[in-house]
């Protein structure tokens, strides 16, 4: 029979009262080593590198959503929170926060975010508010989402940002989905999590996801899509500015940035405001208001019983 010669490698933590890497720390390695070992196996020391410990983010306060949402502003200046007897200054015009003001609830699943968190991760120099929802006795955080994905040409604007909790979103990823597609997986998620492994839940998760792709256009259309859109049954979820340039009259939310591209401003529309569909494409209306008509995308709009 022959005999053959094995070198393989094995790494592990070990803790020890030796402040820093030296032929000491070699040793007490070494020894260690040696107490799970067979006796017959030849074993050194390679290397040995010192773990960093890693930094957790801190949560600094608890707030209520009604103590945070009056204070969302457009302004680069600071707002103070006291929380005990230390006062931070928050920059309080992030576009999350004008997004949350809009809806605390996911679109998908419609879970609701019931709190604030004022933290601060070991990389930030300043501390900012996350907005968790709460579900089977864990925290959820709740993300700003692009309603038209990046990938497909969705801009970073408000215009397209919605409140999606970060399971819904993890779900979605860059894939072009509508919102019924994401509540379904949401459902196959929520039914398997418990059941499956996790490479196993991933791999369910993968081809259904593809099932519910493959068929979609690359132009995205909202959930909401209707062929036949029934006047009056869509208002606005904010006030909009109405632009002019020149290819066709574009509304953006009032939160938007405003650029030399985007043409000459000629009208507002408020909150609340009935609008007219008549064609509805590429995660846009295109809407009649006031005698005029111009593009929105859909996460501005929502549908109202008539």
């Amino acid at each position: 029979m022959q005999r053959f010669k094995v070198t393989a490698t094995i790494q592990w933590d070990f803790d020890s009262d030796i402040p820093k890497i030296s032929d000491e720390l070699h040793k007490a390695a070494l020894e260690q080593l040696g107490k799970i070992l067979p006796c017959n196996i030849c074993a050194r020391i390679l290397k040995i590198d010192e773990l960093k410990e890693r930094k957790k983010k801190v949560v600094l306060g608890t707030f209520k959503p009604e103590e945070i949402l009056p204070h969302i502003s457009g302004s680069v200046n600071k707002k103070e929170f006291k929380v005990g007897n230390e006062k931070y200054n928050i920059r309080m015009n992030s576009h999350r926060y004008f997004v949350f003001n809009s809806s605390l609830n996911c679109v998908s699943c419609d879970l609701e975010g019931v709190k604030f968190l004022l933290e601060k991760h070991p990389s930030d120099k300043t501390p900012h508010f996350n907005l968790y929802a709460e579900e089977d006795g864990e925290l959820i955080l709740m993300t700003k989402d692009h309603i038209r994905a990046k990938s497909y040409g969705g801009e970073d604007r408000h215009s397209n940002y919605q409140t999606m909790c970060s399971i819904c979103n993890n779900l979605k990823g860059s894939a072009n989905l509508t919102l019924e597609g994401i509540k379904f997986l949401r459902t196959v998620y929520n039914d398997n999590k418990r059941e499956l492994t996790k490479k196993q839940l991933n791999g369910v998760l993968s081809e259904v996801r593809i099932a519910l792709t493959e068929d979609r256009p690359h132009d995205w259309v909202s959930a909401n899509n209707q062929n036949n859109i029934n006047p009056c049954d869509v208002v606005l979820k904010c006030d909009v500015n109405i632009f002019r340039n020149s290819e066709v009259l574009i509304a953006k939310s009032v939160y938007d940035e405003i650029s030399e591209s985007d043409g000459e401003h000629i009208a507002c529309a408020k909150k609340g405001s009935i609008l007219f569909p008549v064609e509805n494409k590429n995660g846009r209306f295109l809407v009649d208001f006031n005698d005029q008509r111009f593009a929105i995308y859909h996460g501005l709009t929502e549908f109202v019983s008539v």
